[in-house]
């Protein structure tokens, strides 16, 4: 491998990588030397985007949605009416990898991945600055030095070079993102009313310990999210401008107050349900969700129940009726497909859940709503 090539070291021999994000913390040793005054060329921009993320989909073995609803692998009326799903291949791992691409140089990412095969690429990305909320294996894959912990809130940027990347097989890769090309920095800035440098400044205080809980809220709702193609433009742009506007505030202008001592609960509750809310039709038990985020299972229903006043299947079941809710008004599916699609094997079970959730069945739910 020649000098410009940047190696992600392995998960399983280092415990986190290096360099493939690049982390913006004062103590960087690159600083921040993209051209802020470029332009926006919305072509440009596209090609770059996919040149970027589809070859790194494709390699932890990611299908896309037009090839996967017609495999059978996935129905049209489970993936979003915008962006680009992609379904990993069940005979490679599980999960879903979705991103939208926001007025050309913004992306929203919503992912949820577990691989069971290696995964290696060397590529070549662009410049891009963002934010995410991390879980599972990535807060090590992005932090040097940072322990494996959920949520992790992070600030990168990717500068454009070659790079390596190496997924090891069991990876477990979960996360809701921003990410900034240049020319859209000192757009945001202005809307905020900050300059571009306090914006980014803001950015290089996330370095995987800063906990702030309403922006781990807003990332999952922003990963979560399932609109109309009519008002998904605005909401995506009202939700990214929320999200910068959360960082900057807490960052710049907002003193620590005694309330401090539990945003750590907070924050991994507010996690645990976008999380719920991102996988709504995958294993949601207990002992799953505390194995995604590294909790036993008395302190994670300590904490839901200190937190929210419920219990972890009270919150899953919660989030699942809001979801069988509106897929009830929203399409045609029939009742046994909402229910899988919402994590019930079994019809029955979920409409007895649905009716003692709504006080109604989902047959007179949905005729009542037509």
């Amino acid at each position: 491998m020649d000098n410009c090539t940047e190696n992600i070291l392995h998960l399983t021999e280092t415990r986190f990588a290096t360099k493939w994000y690049q982390n913006l913390s004062p103590s960087g040793d690159g600083g921040f030397d993209m051209d802020l005054g470029a332009g926006r060329d919305d072509e440009a921009n596209l090609a770059r985007i996919h040149a970027v993320f589809d070859p790194m989909i494709e390699t932890i073995h990611g299908i896309h949605q037009t090839q996967a609803i017609r495999r059978g692998l996935v129905s049209p009326g489970q993936v979003r009416p915008y962006g680009n799903t992609w379904i990993i291949d069940p005979g490679r791992g599980s999960g879903e990898y979705w991103y939208h691409v926001i007025d050309s140089d913004i992306i929203v990412v919503s992912m949820s991945v577990s691989l069971r095969e290696r995964a290696v690429m060397d590529g070549h990305s662009t410049d891009m600055v963002g934010l995410g909320c991390y879980m599972e294996d990535m807060p090590m894959f992005f932090v040097e030095g940072l322990e494996r912990q959920s949520p992790s809130l992070v600030g990168y940027v990717w500068k454009g070079h070659r790079f390596r990347q190496v997924v090891e097989d069991g990876a477990r890769f979960s996360s809701c993102s921003i990410s900034l090309l240049p020319s859209a920095i000192p757009r945001l800035a202005r809307i905020l009313r900050v300059t571009p440098a306090q914006l980014l400044h803001s950015v290089t205080l996330l370095d995987g310990r800063r906990d702030i809980p309403a922006l781990t809220v807003a990332l999952g709702e922003l990963g979560s999210a399932r609109l109309c193609r009519l008002m998904e433009p605005a909401y995506y742009r009202a939700k990214v401008i929320e999200c910068f506007a959360l960082l900057v505030s807490e960052t710049s202008c907002c003193p620590r107050g005694p309330q401090a001592s539990s945003a750590p609960s907070e924050q991994l509750c507010a996690a645990i349900l976008a999380y719920a809310k991102s996988n709504v039709a995958k294993d949601l038990s207990t002992r799953s969700l505390s194995q995604a985020f590294h909790v036993s299972e008395p302190s994670l229903i300590s904490t839901l129940k200190k937190v929210t006043g419920r219990t972890p299947q009270e919150c899953v079941r919660e989030v699942r009726m809001e979801h069988a809710r509106g897929l009830l008004a929203n399409t045609s599916l029939s009742v046994r497909q909402v229910a899988r699609f919402v994590g019930y094997s079994n019809q029955g079970a979920f409409s007895e859940a649905f009716k003692a959730a709504t006080g109604c069945t989902p047959t007179c739910y949905r005729r009542d709503r037509r």
